[in-house]
């Protein structure tokens, strides 16, 4: 994968991952500022709750306090209570009733849904004791509700919530009342008012929230009292209308008299439905940013790449020159780090072939003393025989002159034959010296070897076997001394076969790839030690008598002109191969090597 692709790539992660987390942020807020909003609401509702109760209260003492004026009512009282202003009372019966059918005409004209009037006498011990003397909207013997009771006494609450049985359509029926109370006549009489409480109280409340809520009024027992909503399962904790809502619960303490518990409780029911739209808004808000960023990041990533990468790639290309051979090499002038790099390149590439100029010089000087070296102790070795057949004619001439004639012959024959030998090195050596420039052309490798297989098939003791590869067939090569590269090494191998004392074996091999053009020569001649097998191409190295040393070091010369190497592997007493790999198009072979089968 290109730099500049992993420079996009980990520009668009990295915007991802920094969307992802602000999504996460915006999406938790969100639901923060839902929680937020809902518990503002609650306390709204209780407001409201109780702002809404007191000033119904409040409407219901005002029309108590005009019921007090009402002569019908008035004239009933007195009836009842007489002069005294007391009721009249009966042992058995308790105290007198109101009429009821007066108070059921003084009911109906009052605008209120239920009606108690109470009197109030001493205890006989000072204490003020309401007792009730009438009741217009249920049947006479109904319980009293607490909360009624609890109104009547002096120390009342401005009001309560009761359940009281009403009579409607002929029938009663147990209702939620607010309750509120009035003395008349200067405080003997206490008269308790309520109306029922219905929707609208509740609706009231939903009709001033701000989110989509619905409310429910329970009573201490958990019953409802109100609701902006019909059913009854709805006023159950997690229910609610429209499904998937949240409940919440505000007891407002009770209103009566301290230390007696009348809560009223407020359940508020909140839609989801806004934070889920609001999430799926967020979310896909998100992703669109999120796409549009990330497609943004990798444009912008892989432009700055380009711009980055293009020095790197110059100085890459710069790099492959020097490693061709070239060292004229010259990078982009920049005033940055990028600069700075291709300024110490060309300082390095300017030193690297000051080096190698000097390394070459040094490696020709050595080559020439390690040739010089090697043919004196080859000249050395025919000029010890000469010195002593000169040697032995002087001591013959000057000792036995009778026999002069006789050493005289095979002596001159010796040092004949010496310097035929002399002549044959300094040929050879001549030969090697004056190799000629590599000219390439386009030729056939399979061609080469067929014609040095045939040139040495007769001096062979056994059929010389050639595989080629018709991949071989079309390269760039120069045809003359890849021939006498195949020649020299047949010759070794068809030496090396003799000397094994066994029937020879040689096969030539040739072998394509895209970049390289391979010949092989096997034989299973008598081996080469692992020791000797890294200098069997230096020049005058040779283990053969009669050899010069400088065959293989042809070899090694010839696959170095053509951009290759020469690899020989060999086990003593099973054989020997060399491997000749050169370049199909000039330059230098790769790293691929041929396939050669195992033995």
């Amino acid at each position: 994968m290109s730099l500049r692709l992993r420079l996009g790539l980990a520009s668009a992660a990295l915007v991802l991952v920094a969307v992802g987390v602000m999504s996460a942020i915006l999406i938790a807020q969100s639901a923060a500022a839902f929680d937020r909003e809902f518990e503002a609401e609650l306390l709204v509702a209780r407001r409201a709750v109780s702002e809404r109760l007191e000033r119904d209260a409040k409407v219901l003492r005002d029309r108590l306090v005009a019921l007090g004026r009402d002569e019908r009512l008035g004239e009933a009282l007195r009836e009842l209570t007489g002069d005294g202003g007391e009721a009249r009372h009966d042992d058995a019966l308790g105290p007198a009733k109101l009429g009821t059918a007066v108070l059921d005409a003084v009911l109906a004209s009052s605008g209120l849904d239920t009606l108690w009037v109470f009197e109030v006498s001493g205890d006989g011990h000072g204490a003020a004791v309401p007792v009730p003397i009438g009741v217009a909207h249920t049947r006479g013997d109904a319980a009293l509700p607490t909360g009624v009771a609890r109104l009547a006494r002096p120390t009342r609450a401005p009001y309560e919530v009761a359940q009281e049985e009403i009579r409607r359509s002929g029938r009663l029926v147990s209702v939620p009342v607010l309750e509120a109370a009035a003395e008349i006549a200067g405080g003997r009489i206490v008269l308790v008012g309520g109306r029922v409480m219905g929707r609208d109280v509740a609706k009231d409340l939903k009709a001033g929230a701000t989110l989509p809520i619905d409310v429910a009024l329970l009573d201490a027992t958990g019953k409802i009292v109100t609701a902006s909503f019909e059913g009854a399962a709805a006023v159950e904790p997690g229910g609610g209308p429209g499904g998937s809502v949240r409940t919440a619960d505000v007891t407002l303490a009770g209103p009566g008299v301290p230390g007696v518990a009348a809560p009223l409780t407020i359940r508020v029911f909140a839609s989801v439905a806004p934070l889920v739209s609001r999430r799926a808004g967020l979310i896909e808000a998100t992703l669109i940013a999120g796409g549009v960023a990330t497609a943004l990041a990798f444009v912008f990533a892989m432009i700055f790449a380009q711009r980055l990468s293009r020095p790197l790639r110059a100085l890459s290309a710069a790099a492959r020159r020097i490693a061709a051979g070239e060292r004229d090499v010259h990078l982009e002038r920049r005033r940055d780090e990028v600069g700075d790099v291709n300024q110490a390149f060309e300082a390095m590439t300017t030193a690297l072939a000051a080096s190698e100029s000097r390394l070459r010089q040094a490696e020709r000087i050595a080559a020439w003393q390690d040739l010089a070296r090697e043919l004196a102790h080859e000249i050395k070795n025919p000029l010890t025989p000469i010195q002593m057949a000169v040697e032995t004619l002087q001591r013959t001439w000057e000792r036995r002159p009778e026999r002069f004639g006789e050493i005289f012959k095979e002596s001159t024959d010796t040092v004949l034959e010496e310097v035929e030998r002399l002549k044959r090195i300094v040929a050879e050596f001549s030969s090697f010296a004056r190799l000629p420039a590599s000219e390439r052309r386009r030729a056939s490798l399979n061609d080469v070897v067929r014609r040095a297989a045939a040139l040495f098939q007769e001096t062979c003791d056994a059929p010389i076997r050639v595989e080629l590869d018709p991949g071989a067939d079309a390269a760039w090569i120069d045809p003359d001394r890849l021939a006498q590269l195949a020649q020299n090494l047949l010759k070794n191998a068809i030496e090396a076969t003799r000397s094994a004392g066994r029937p020879p074996a040689i096969t030539l091999r040739t072998s394509a790839g895209p970049d390289f053009l391979a010949l092989e020569v096997e034989d299973n001649g008598v081996g080469i030690r692992s020791e000797d097998q890294s200098r069997v191409f230096t020049p005058y190295f040779s283990k053969s008598e009669g050899g010069t040393g400088l065959g293989l070091a042809v070899v090694s010369r010839v696959a170095t002109e053509h951009g290759g190497d020469v690899e020989v592997q060999s086990e003593v007493g099973v054989g020997t191969r060399f491997v000749v790999r050169i370049a199909r198009r000039g330059g230098e072979v790769s790293g691929e090597r041929p396939t050669r089968p195992s033995r």
